[in-house]
């Protein structure tokens, strides 16, 4: 309630001095101001009497009183009147009103007094919670719609829609302009998704409630990891959901579905499933009304016989007599499953009834057989799968004949002989004369076998055997069946020579590498070393570089220089080996790593002892081929190609020959280039990648360029020369 007084201006006449004034009283609501006026009339000198006047309120409020009763003196005030009016308030408006009051007629003149009140905007309200309608349009489109009224008491300006999918937090998407009534979410989060949406309209007065829509489903994410097996005669079919969201599962059988499952299954189990017949099923989920893509399990075969076993062993083939042979064959089921019993059947020498080998209860595909003294034998084979009572055919015969085995017998060196050598010749006989045979001698930390075919006597020899060994020998021989093995051994016991020395040094020059060796010195009970050779080790074995023969020269005078011309230029290894005149052997192990620079070696001419060297920046490409035949044929649109044996690497080789083309190596290098490209000898290409081939070249050039430096470059194609 607003309470205030106002006063007009002082009136006088007939000795009378009086003035108006207005009490306003003001009660406010959220949607009202109510305004109560009271006049009154204050004496301030003299005093009046008068019944005879019209008391007037005017302005917003109009009303006359008459004869309104007047009698007051100096210091006096006295009521005159009251009247009131109701003002209703405007949304974000505020006006002023205005009242007046004056009294007429009154013998001492005409009192008058004005106030004015501002009637207060009234405060607008929250705009209603919009309905709120969402329809599925795709999974990655839903559109949106709302119906909401805005009034003047409370206006809307805009509105706010905000989406959470997969329990994710909420979040805004769109801020709309207050006349919008529907709106499509171009962005929804896409399939196996569960959208909830809610919308508030916004205004002056504020937001209104939320209006929230929940569970708008996107396509459910189909079943995964969907398997079968087989349970008797059943079939379990298990999978992983991955669907958001309480999806049931349908299963299907080829166009029929066989089953519709609650959410959360992960199980099925499809009962006495049809027996001897192949089984794939179909998964999908169901949610909201959508469907997910189909899932196929894998295929579930039912307990069947199995078709004949194949591919039995031996079958064709000579066997010994009195061996154990062991039959074998192929399990070939038609539901998958793995073998589980067998029965074999055989019969020696062509009998009439056969033998069985009784069922066996077994996984492995193998049945140990004693042939004993007979002459042939004819064998058969049936297999169960998962069904032990369902047996497979049985197979088509397989037989072998038995022979009897070869012999054979060591002859030299006598038993548990001493060998005074790093060599071991070993002589043998066997029964029949002309073998196959295989012999073998082993020691600790050494073993080395050799074949071969010969007449009876047999011999065979043995190399490099460390010294103060015990060397067992085993041998065996084989005619359409092995023999037996036999076996001796022997004792080593030798003096050897002295263990040579060496080195192995790069000639940067030529890419060539150059192997001192000499024979050490003689040791006391040693043997004198006659020979001296260099071998090359290489993923392969050892190679023969050189041999140093001096026979009946005395100690220290075997010794020398040998040179490598086309060693790798990643690197070589060399064993320099000293052998005494009974065989005896000592050796040594010398190493050169990586030639020091980037270069590239051709070698061509005698013993491919011409040499350039592309050094200074050298280059390197390499491309391969292979040679194709196209052939034409009438009626075909198209040509057929045929690819031929040949294969062809070819690379090309580039960089600079030397620095400085006054210098005289500059027309030294000029005329090996020359003599290169005439050559009708084969080219050895070594790259700095350790690849070393043999060809031939083409495209030789040599150009003088800017720097006055000269450029090399030649193409190398492999080939046979």
């Amino acid at each position: 309630m607003i309470n205030v007084m106002w006063w007009g201006s002082p009136v006088s006449g007939q000795g009378t001095t009086v003035q108006i004034g207005i009490d306003m009283q003001v009660a406010s609501t959220q949607n009202t101001d109510t305004v109560t006026l009271t006049a009154y009339l204050s004496c301030s000198a003299g005093w009046v009497s008068d019944s005879y006047n019209k008391l007037v309120f005017y302005g917003e409020i109009t009303q006359t009183f008459t004869n309104v009763p007047v009698n007051i003196k100096a210091g006096q005030q006295i009521q005159l009147g009251q009247v009131s009016k109701t003002f209703t308030k405007q949304p974000g408006v505020e006006y002023s009103v205005s009242f007046g009051v004056r009294l007429e007629e009154f013998q001492t003149g005409t009192p008058s007094m004005v106030v004015t009140h501002i009637v207060r905007p009234m405060a607008y309200q929250v705009p209603a919670r919009p309905a709120f309608y969402v329809t599925r349009q795709s999974d990655n489109q839903v559109a949106l719609s709302w119906s909401v009224t805005s009034t003047s008491e409370a206006p809307i300006s805009s509105f706010t829609i905000q989406r959470c999918y997969n329990a994710l937090p909420w979040e805004t998407i769109a801020t709309l302009d207050g006349q919008m009534r529907n709106w499509i979410d171009t962005a929804a989060p896409g399939a196996n998704t569960v959208i909830n949406y809610q919308i508030r309209a916004n205004g002056p007065g504020g937001s209104s409630p939320w209006n929230l829509y929940e569970h708008l489903y996107m396509t459910p994410g189909a079943p995964a990891s969907v398997v079968g097996r087989r349970d008797g005669t059943n079939i379990i079919l298990e999978w992983v959901n991955t669907a958001v969201g309480a999806a049931q599962i349908e299963i299907w059988e080829g166009s029929t579905k066989i089953a519709t499952l609650n959410p959360g299954t992960t199980t099925y189990t499809v009962v006495n499933a049809a027996q001897a017949a192949a089984h794939t099923y179909r998964l999908r989920a169901l949610l909201g009304g959508l469907v997910s893509d189909f899932t196929s399990s894998n295929t579930v075969i039912m307990a069947s016989a199995p078709l004949a076993p194949t591919e039995l062993q031996p079958s064709g083939q000579n066997q010994p007599k009195g061996a154990t042979v062991n039959l074998v064959w192929r399990h070939n089921p038609t539901d998958t499953s793995g073998q589980t019993q067998f029965e074999v059947q055989y019969r020696f020498n062509g009998a009439a009834s056969w033998t069985s080998s009784g069922v066996k209860t077994a996984t492995s595909s193998t049945f140990a057989l004693t042939v004993g003294s007979n002459s042939s034998c004819e064998w058969q084979v049936r297999t169960t799968g998962q069904d032990k009572t369902k047996w497979s055919p049985w197979s088509n015969t397989a037989a072998f004949t038995i022979v009897d085995r070869p012999s054979v017998q060591i002859t030299s060196p006598p038993t548990s002989s001493t060998v005074n050598s790093s060599m071991l010749t070993v002589e043998f006989t066997s029964s029949p004369t002309v073998v196959f045979w295989q012999a073998t001698a082993t020691a600790t930390g050494y073993s080395q076998s050799k074949t071969g075919s010969s007449t009876s006597p047999h011999r065979v020899t043995f190399t490099g055997i460390p010294n103060k060994a015990t060397v067992s020998v085993n041998v065996t021989v084989r005619t359409t069946v092995d023999s037996l093995p036999v076996s001796r051994s022997f004792t080593v016991s030798y003096s050897p020579p002295s263990t040579p020395s060496g080195s192995a040094v790069w000639d940067t020059a030529r890419g060539s590498i150059n192997i001192n060796y000499s024979e050490g010195p003689l040791l006391t009970g040693g043997m004198e070393t006659v020979k001296l050779r260099v071998l090359r080790v290489d993923g392969t074995g050892e190679t023969l570089v050189y041999e140093d023969s001096r026979p009946g020269t005395t100690a220290g005078q075997v010794s020398g220089v040998v040179t490598d011309g086309l060693p790798s230029l990643t690197g070589a290894a060399y064993v320099i080996e000293a052998v005494s005149k009974d065989g005896a052997t000592a050796r040594t192990r010398v190493e050169s790593g990586p030639l020091q620079q980037q270069a590239q070696f051709l070698n061509w001419g005698p013993q491919a002892g011409k040499v350039l060297k592309v050094t200074y920046n050298p280059t390197l490409a390499v491309s391969a081929d292979r040679q194709t035949i196209v052939q034409t044929f009438a009626g075909h649109t198209l040509p057929r190609a045929v690819f031929a044996e040949q294969c062809t690497t070819t690379y090309t080789v580039g960089g600079l020959l030397v620095s400085d083309p006054g210098l005289p190596a500059a027309r030294q290098a000029q005329a090996a280039v020359s003599d290169l490209a005439l050559t009708d000898s084969p080219v050895v290409l070594r790259t700095f990648d350790g690849m070393v081939q043999t060809g031939y070249v083409s495209a030789v050039k040599l150009t003088r360029n800017r720097w006055r430096t000269w450029e090399f470059s030649c193409t190398h194609t492999q080939a046979e020369l």
